[in-house]
């Protein structure tokens, strides 16, 4: 998974909206017709409060499948304006590539056929265009997990994982839209966030569609557990998804990874 590189889309590696681009496309047009564009240029990405600690990771044997997917995004975490929707799996194929490409530009191990299961929640939408999804993977061994976090502190790592963005999100666009620009900024640690937390990226894709300036927030929060990768993915279209149904959203799963996965 990992980012759009999402511990994204199938481990901590991949691109961070390679995962979500078709998903911006396509809201972008909803943008159009709710006046949800922004007239300016590069916006900064959405600041991020604390969020409540949580407990370590627990040990014991690799999640099932039923029990990591019990531990992602449910129907009743969120408030009723998101709708759940069966997860789109249709830009799933190019994770392996994706992977390969972060760890090869970060030097390090690639991890993904250590990959044992990989599950995705249903996906939520709002009628304004946002949208929020959680993944989760099992690895063979915990040192799998400790590598691809290690990748979040190198570095190089915002300056890989953006130059993987741009390229994907400049070969996806349709006729009549001008990507202006990506930008992505990984934050390693907990961030102020739960004690389970590896990594928060952020980051803001522009782009022109129709004549008209439309910029998308992207927020993807890394979790871990035992022998598991978890992420929750938040796009936000003309403005980020808030900072209170992003914080209440980590806090639950955050909390299930760490009392049973």
């Amino acid at each position: 998974m990992p980012i759009a590189p999402r511990w994204r889309r199938s481990s901590y590696l991949n691109g961070i909206f390679v995962k979500t681009w078709v998903f911006v496309v396509g809201s972008v047009a909803i943008c159009l017709l709710t006046s949800c564009s922004s007239s300016g240029g590069q916006s900064s990405p959405p600041t991020r409060t604390s969020l409540s600690s949580s407990a370590s990771p627990s040990s014991g044997p690799v999640p099932t499948r039923s029990e990591l997917l019990a531990d992602l995004l449910q129907p009743g975490d969120l408030p009723s304006s998101w709708r759940a929707t069966k997860h789109d799996a249709s830009d799933d194929s190019s994770d392996a590539a994706d992977q390969a490409a972060d760890a090869a530009c970060l030097n390090a191990r690639n991890t993904y056929s250590d990959q044992l299961v990989d599950v995705h929640s249903p996906d939520y939408d709002e009628t304004s265009g946002s949208s929020i999804t959680s993944e989760a993977t099992s690895f063979r061994s915990s040192a799998d997990v400790d590598s691809d976090a290690k990748m979040f502190a190198d570095p190089k790592a915002s300056a890989c994982y953006m130059s993987v963005a741009r390229k994907d999100a400049a070969s996806g666009l349709p006729a009549g839209y001008k990507l202006d620009g990506v930008d992505i900024k990984v934050k390693p640690g907990t961030n102020g966030g739960p004690a389970n937390e590896v990594a928060l990226i952020t980051g803001t894709v522009t782009l022109t569609a129709q004549g008209v300036n439309v910029v998308t927030y992207d927020s993807t929060v890394a979790l871990r557990g035992n022998m598991t990768e978890f992420s929750i993915d938040f796009v936000g279209v003309g403005a980020p998804v808030s900072a209170a149904v992003q914080r209440a959203t980590v806090d639950k799963v955050s909390s299930r990874i760490a009392h049973g996965g």
